[in-house]
């Protein structure tokens, strides 16, 4: 957002800075992530209130209001755009 900002790291956590809210991580999910499903990108929610995290194998997680919708999982995916 426009006062914030969100670091995802490798193993799943997401720290936050400035008024970016934290709404949970895949850390807390999945600590000893292996290579196949590795966070590669985040997106928030239009509101902010919520974001997507998309795995390199195609995995989504939400958090926050962000909405489920189905994965792509064993598509080796990089990103995720709104």
């Amino acid at each position: 957002n426009d006062l914030g900002y969100y670091l995802l790291t490798q193993d799943g956590a997401i720290y936050t800075f400035g008024n970016a809210q934290f709404f949970g991580s895949m850390y807390n999910i999945n600590p000893s992530a292996v290579p196949s499903n590795v966070p590669e990108d985040l997106l928030l929610t239009n509101d902010n209130m919520g974001y997507y995290i998309l795995e390199r194998d195609g995995a989504v997680y939400t958090f926050g209001d962000a909405n489920y919708s189905g994965s792509i999982y064993g598509i080796n995916s990089v990103s995720i755009s709104g």
